[in-house]
């Protein structure tokens, strides 16, 4: 029986350790990361390539 896979869809970040996790995983500052959720919301597709936009590069997947 394998182990169940799913991938994380929506960003949360209940503490500032989690949100600078993501904002590491992201490539970003937690400022930026705060803004792109603001602006396209929690989804994890949305912010990347809003970040992406951000930068004029294309959204890494």
């Amino acid at each position: 029986m394998r182990a169940a896979s799913f991938e994380v869809k929506n960003i949360k970040t209940p503490t500032p350790a989690v949100a600078k996790a993501w904002a590491d995983h992201l490539g970003c500052s937690v400022a930026e990361l705060r803004i792109a959720m603001r602006a396209v919301g929690p989804s994890v597709e949305r912010v990347r390539a809003y970040l992406g936009a951000l930068r004029g590069t294309a959204a890494e997947q």
